[in-house]
């Protein structure tokens, strides 16, 4: 499981889509901009203390199925 790295230490190296923490201790799925080296806006930015990548998409294992 990723753990949260704050925004104080670095921020994601790619575009993409990330969970955030905010100041209010909110979670938030955003986009990360590397040219603009921000999150999805200015005021989002400003409030995001720490952020992780998303983890893996769930996928059923063979013998789960139910065909």
């Amino acid at each position: 499981m990723a753990k949260w790295i704050p925004v104080s230490k670095r921020l994601p190296k790619k575009d993409g889509s990330y969970l955030v923490c905010t100041k209010n201790n909110g979670i938030l799925l955003t986009r990360f901009y590397t040219n603009g080296r921000r999150f999805s806006s200015t005021r989002i930015s400003n409030l995001v203390v720490a952020w992780q990548p998303l983890p893996k998409p769930y996928k059923e294992a063979q013998d789960e199925r139910t065909d």
